[in-house]
């Protein structure tokens, strides 16, 4: 299924331009133009797009404005400022694109996020979507400390981030993690060897001591099999 595109930007030619290039690249579908915030906000209510391709500086108002309304898609912003870069990741932005934009940064751009839906095994520089019920945010697939079954949900946990409750389960994270780095320890639990201290066994059972967090049970099949993993590191 191609990503659904929004591209908001003032300047005909840079919408034309961005346009040609994501034409170029294939996996997008664009959906629409807006040429203001105002336009923009009316775009997305009608399209509900995947992605928005968003100018910072337009007349009427600024892309930032944008994230006051609790976007659900993705954010790319494409500038002429650099001096923006960092709010934009502050507000949790996909990327963002110094004008005129080379089509190698363009890829890159796009290859940042990768749905769990795709097919394509995630590696540690990917960034996934946690969709929440109330919200949507990205995280780094090597920030994943560790993730814990939650009946048909699972609990993703992150360094330095508070823990995000999405609508997949286990498996399927196990499936799209990077096997290097990511190991089932238990029937509910998988853990980032990344983010593992030690494996020790204590009080009658293996347990997973990590850098930052929780102890976790380990099961006595895994025990053998998880310490051999992190001696090969």
């Amino acid at each position: 299924m191609r990503t659904r595109a929004l591209i908001v930007d003032d300047e005909r030619l840079a919408r034309v331009a961005l346009r040609g290039l994501l034409e170029d690249h294939g996996g997008v579908e664009v959906v629409g133009e807006a040429d203001s915030v105002a336009a923009a906000r009316q775009r997305i209510a009608e399209l509900h797009p995947d992605l928005i391709f968003l100018d910072v500086q337009m007349p009427g108002g600024a892309g930032f404005e944008l994230f006051q309304d609790k976007l659900e898609a993705k954010v790319i912003f494409c500038t002429a400022w650099e001096q923006y870069a960092v709010r934009a990741f502050e507000v949790n932005a996909l990327d963002y694109l110094v004008k005129p934009i080379q089509p190698e940064h363009l890829d890159r751009a796009l290859g940042r996020v990768a749905p769990l839906e795709a097919q394509r095994p995630l590696g540690l520089e990917d960034l996934v979507a946690l969709r929440e019920s109330q919200a949507l945010r990205f995280a780094s697939v090597r920030d994943i400390t560790f993730i814990q079954a939650a009946d048909d949900y699972s609990e993703v946990h992150l360094a330095n981030e508070p823990t995000a409750l999405v609508d997949v389960t286990l498996r399927r994270w196990e499936e799209r993690l990077p096997t290097q780095d990511f190991v089932r320890i238990h029937r509910s639990s998988l853990v980032n060897l990344r983010h593992v201290h030690e494996v020790r066994h204590a009080h009658g059972r293996w347990e997973v001591v990590l850098r930052q967090g929780p102890t976790l049970a380990v099961s006595r099949r895994m025990a053998s099999e998880l310490r051999d993993r992190l001696r090969a590191r």
